[in-house]
C-alpha cells in the first residue's frame, strides 16, 4: 500500500502541486483524494507499471477527452507539467481527474423512485454521450462484453441443475438470434452503474444521482 506522502511527493514531481493527499477505496488503482493548499480537489489514480495497460489508459483518455465535449458530468482529465495526460513516477504510472463532491451511492438506506429515475436519466445521457464514440480497443476479446457472453457456457458446472436449465435456455436464445444481433446498430457504453460506482447528492432530502 502506497502512503499519502509517497501520493503527495508524485504529486509534486509531475504536476507541481503541493498537496495533501488521503487514501480512498479502489480496485485495481490505489487513489488518493487531493486537496491542494489553494484548495482545488482531483482524484489521483496510481497503478503499478507492471499491471499497466497502455492500450486500455489511451482508450480511456480518448474516451475522457470526447466526454468533454458534451453535457454529462465526467471528470475531466488533468496534463501533467510535460502536457501529457498519464505520467510515470518510479515504477508506477499516474493519471489525476477533477474531483466530483458526493456520497458512493451504496450508503443509501433505500432507493426512491425519483433515484432510480436519475440512474436511469444518468445512464441515457451517457449512451448518448458515447454513441458517436469509437476507438479501436473498444473491439478487443473482453468477457464484459455481453455480445461476447457465449464464454459463459464452459462455466455451467458452478450452477444447480435448474439454475443451469434456466442459462441454458438463454444461450441457446442467444446463438439462435446471433447473426440477427451482430446486425444491429452498436456504440460503446458504461455497462456498470452499479451502487458501488455512482454518487449521490442530496437536495432537499430527494438523492439524486449525479456520476
Amino acid at each position: 500500500m502506497l502512503s499519502s506522502k509517497f501520493a503527495a511527493n508524485c504529486l509534486k514531481a509531475l504536476y507541481n502541486l503541493d498537496s495533501i493527499c488521503e487514501p480512498l477505496q479502489g480496485y485495481t488503482e490505489i487513489n488518493f483524494k487531493v486537496t491542494t493548499k489553494e484548495g482545488a480537489k482531483y482524484v489521483l489514480k496510481i497503478i503499478n507499471e507492471s499491471e499497466w495497460n497502455q492500450q486500455e489508459w489511451e482508450f480511456q483518455v480518448a474516451l475522457f477527452k470526447h466526454l468533454e465535449n458534451t453535457n454529462t458530468q465526467a471528470p475531466q482529465l488533468i496534463p501533467t507539467i510535460s502536457n501529457d495526460y498519464h505520467g510515470k513516477y518510479k515504477t508506477f504510472r499516474v493519471r489525476l481527474l477533477t474531483w466530483q463532491e458526493g456520497k458512493i451511492l451504496v450508503d443509501l438506506p433505500f432507493f426512491t423512485p425519483s433515484l432510480m429515475t436519475s440512474m436511469a436519466r444518468l445512464a441515457a445521457e451517457n449512451i448518448l454521450a458515447l454513441k458517436d464514440f469509437k476507438h479501436t480497443y473498444a473491439s478487443r476479446s473482453f468477457k464484459w462484453n455481453n455480445d461476447q457472453g457465449i464464454w459463459t457456457e464452459s462455466h455451467l458446472d458452478m450452477f444447480s441443475d435448474d439454475e443451469q436449465d434456466l442459462v441454458k435456455f438463454f444461450l441457446k436464445e442467444f446463438q439462435s438470434r446471433k447473426n440477427e444481433i451482430d446486425k444491429l446498430p452498436k456504440s460503446i457504453i458504461h455497462n456498470d452503474l452499479n451502487e458501488f460506482n455512482l454518487l449521490f447528492q442530496s437536495e432537499n432530502y430527494q438523492p439524486k444521482v449525479i456520476l
